[in-house]
């Protein structure tokens, strides 16, 4: 018998999350919802020098352009460990399964947001879970409202959102080329 030993690359994963609450609106975003909010968080996923996220659609950039084009560091990085996901495994992910599940028309600032999206990116390649307090917060947002002011604030954030986004999207192109 011929044994072979096959040799798998191994790829660091990293969970990065910025607090993007820039303008200070987290209190009042906080007493909108009755509750304390100490950042409005965005979560993003790091592997094979890129960074992975999901806004109004899903995006890439270099890691080594990452703080100038959204002008500040991660506040939290958690090590996901590693993947043998080659790269282009990775791209064919994003930009395929990951890209039909997550876009502006599914977007929901509660329910299906970034950080659903590196949930399910950090799964695929490493089967860990981010940690829960990232769901929840957004998951939990609107857990000290009534049905119907919950239902009210969850219309006029997903109707709000989607624009911030793209504007933000477009500005940071610009800014970077």
């Amino acid at each position: 018998l011929e044994f072979r030993r096959v040799l798998f690359r191994s790829y660091p994963v990293q969970l990065r999350v910025y607090n993007i609450d820039r303008w200070g609106l987290a209190p009042v975003g906080g007493k909108l919802l009755r509750k304390e909010v100490d950042g409005i968080y965005h979560v993003a996923v790091a592997v094979h020098g890129h960074e992975y996220w999901f806004d109004h659609q899903v995006e890439r950039l270099n890691l080594s352009d990452v703080f100038y084009v959204r002008g500040f560091s991660p506040v939290f990085m958690y090590d996901m460990g590693t993947t043998s996901i080659e790269p282009e495994e990775t791209e064919a992910f994003c930009f395929g399964p990951l890209k039909e599940k997550y876009n502006i028309e599914t977007y929901d600032c509660f329910y299906h947001n970034c950080h659903h999206f590196a949930r399910d990116l950090c799964l695929q390649l490493t089967n860990k879970k981010i940690p829960q307090w990232l769901i929840d917060h957004g998951e939990q947002g609107l857990s000290e409202l009534s049905e119907e002011n919950a239902k009210l604030v969850r219309m006029v954030s997903n109707e709000i959102a989607p624009i911030m986004m793209v504007s933000w999207g477009r500005y940071s192109k610009r800014r970077f080329v």
